[in-house]
């Protein structure tokens, strides 16, 4: 068993009616978030595993990220396998946006971390972006530090130490006003590697979203080519 604790920002431990966190607990078989009001725990009608998530099969969680105060912010979720993920697939981070304090609403992220083993997240200070450190199992397990910029843990992208193999560069591509540089690299199979990923990588002269990120090159894409391993982008 273990647990997890986020706090709201105006969180007071001196005032009951502010006295507020959110706490995960892993079981056995699942992890169960829980909204502690003081001395009390909210329930959430309905719901198996308290104010998180109902997730089917065995689901558990690795870090709790909360962006808000007590009545109105978003979480992020990081899962702990537990085995590790088949390679190229990433690591889960469920989040919620808009919070319901009846029930949440949640979901998963659209473009996962890439790792195989856990995944551990936060906000930055103003909630505007998310990041998240992934674990492996091994050399190129594609672990990494990745960031979401839309700042709710829907898609991410990775940053730095990323645990990754590149045998050769297949392709680039510039896209109209020259703004953006798409590469494709390509990571043929050896037999110590755990993981042989391919990847489209992007660096961007003004990143709008996230300036500090301008002409540095972060992932867009991993998966596995096959057998022929010619990536062209287009």
């Amino acid at each position: 068993t273990c647990s997890g604790i986020a706090l709201p920002s105006d969180y007071d431990g001196s005032s009951s009616s502010l006295r507020k966190v959110f706490v995960y607990v892993n079981a056995a078989s699942n992890g169960h978030l829980y909204r502690i009001d003081s001395s009390s725990i909210y329930p959430c009608p309905g719901r198996t595993y308290g104010f998180g998530p109902d997730i089917n099969g065995l689901k558990l969680f690795a870090s709790l990220a909360y962006y808000g105060t007590g009545i109105t912010g978003k979480f992020m979720l990081g899962e702990l396998p537990t085995s590790a993920t088949d390679c190229c697939t990433g690591v889960q981070v469920w989040r919620a946006e808009a919070i319901d304090f009846c029930c949440p609403e949640w979901n998963t992220a659209s473009k996962k971390p890439t790792g195989r083993e856990r995944a551990l997240v936060a906000f930055t200070p103003d909630g505007k972006k998310g990041y998240a450190a992934t674990k492996g199992d091994g050399l190129c397990d594609e672990s990494a530090f990745s960031v979401s910029l839309d700042g709710n843990g829907q898609y991410w992208n990775q940053l730095s130490l990323i645990d990754t193999d590149i045998d050769r560069l297949s392709d680039v591509a510039v896209n109209g006003d020259c703004n953006t540089t798409l590469l494709f690299s390509v990571n043929t199979a050896d037999t110590d590697e755990k993981c042989c990923c391919d990847s489209v990588w992007f660096k961007a002269e003004d990143l709008p979203e996230a300036t500090e990120y301008n002409d540095v090159w972060l992932r867009e894409w991993c998966k596995e080519l096959g057998t022929d391993q010619i990536g062209l982008i287009r």
